[in-house]
C-alpha cells in the first residue's frame, strides 16, 4: 500500500505492509492503484492490519458513505472532521 498522505500517526515510509487475517470475517480486502482512505492499527511485527473495517473508497475527492446517512462527503470535509477527534 502507497501512503498519500498521513493525518495521524505518521510514518516515514511511503509504503506500508498490511497483514489480512483471512479467516476472519471482518477482513478487508484492496485492490491495486485503489484510492481510499483507511484506518490502520499497527501490529508487534511493524506491519499494518485495517482497523475496524475502517475503509472508505475515495472518488474524485469524495469519501463514499463516511457517514450514515451521507453517501459522499468531501475529502477535505472529512479531514476536518477527523482532526477534530486527534488534535
Amino acid at each position: 500500500m502507497n501512503v498519500v498522505e498521513a493525518i495521524k500517526g505518521l510514518t516515514n515510509t511511503v509504503t506500508l505492509e498490511l497483514d489480512f487475517d483471512t479467516d476472519r470475517e471482518e477482513t478487508v480486502f484492496y485492490a491495486p492503484h485503489q484510492k481510499c482512505l483507511v484506518f490502520l492499527k499497527k501490529r508487534p511485527s511493524g506491519h499494518f492490519v485495517t482497523f475496524g473495517g475502517g475503509k472508505y473508497a475515495v472518488t474524485n475527492n469524495m469519501v463514499v458513505n463516511w457517514m450514515q446517512d451521507v453517501d459522499y462527503m468531501s475529502l477535505d470535509d472529512v479531514r476536518k472532521e477527523i482532526h477534530k477527534h486527534v488534535d
